[in-house]
């Protein structure tokens, strides 16, 4: 299964209006790389069960696309190094290093299965500067390494796994991940260790009820 043509000028289209003042080379090497990702994906796919957005235009525009380029978008600019938590099919993960080449990235996943199946698409598409960790992001900890950008999908808010995931945190460092409106009510609310708060959140293109938050440590009495 390929990526069709479509799918692809609809994305850029979606892109273009998030990023007219950025300059990102979405070139043919870009293309070219996402294209062998997103089959390296279906073939596993049926394997593994990585994920159900292959059967729809809709969800592959929305999902494996324009969500994660709006991630990428938020780190275009910045250098550091960054940590993805829960991997598991490499969205968004994967398109981030695609698009920010210059940064070092950890795939932090504790499936097995998934892990290798990362490995195989980092050694495919050439990702000098991205690794694959096979293990819970909480045995990281005992690593003593923090990143300056952590990001995950689909978190509901839980206090303790986003106070356990802020240990990985450096002190200007930001946390992405996305969710829903009514989990950005409940985030607003919420009072994390060491002044960790939601700082902004951002509608994603294509999906009016779905929103990238972003949290980092602010300093007390300064919000």
């Amino acid at each position: 299964m390929l990526l069709e043509k479509k799918i692809i000028n609809d994305f850029l289209s979606v892109a273009q209006k998030y990023s007219d003042s950025i300059t990102i080379n979405l070139n043919e090497d870009f293309f070219s790389k996402l294209s062998l990702y997103f089959s390296l994906l279906n073939r596993w796919n049926n394997k593994l069960n990585l994920t159900r957005i292959l059967g729809s235009e809709e969800r592959i525009l929305e999902e494996f696309l324009v969500t994660p380029f709006l991630y990428a978008l938020k780190l275009h600019d910045k250098t550091g190094k960054v940590l993805d938590i829960g991997s598991g099919n490499g969205i968004p993960s994967i398109f981030i290093s695609l698009i920010n080449s210059h940064n070092f990235i950890t795939l932090c996943e504790k499936d097995i299965k998934k892990s290798i199946f990362l490995k195989e698409v980092v050694r495919e598409l050439s990702l000098e500067k991205v690794k694959v960790r096979c293990c819970n992001h909480d045995d990281l900890i005992l690593d003593n390494t923090q990143y300056d950008y952590i990001t995950m999908k689909n978190v509901s808010v839980k206090e303790e796994f986003i106070n356990s995931a802020s240990l990985l945190l450096t002190q200007n460092g930001i946390m992405f991940f996305q969710t829903s409106q009514e989990k950005i009510n409940e985030l607003k609310k919420v009072k994390f260790n060491k002044g960790l708060k939601l700082v902004n959140y951002y509608n994603i293109p294509v999906h009016k009820e779905t929103y990238l938050a972003e949290l980092t440590f602010v300093p007390r009495g300064t919000i």
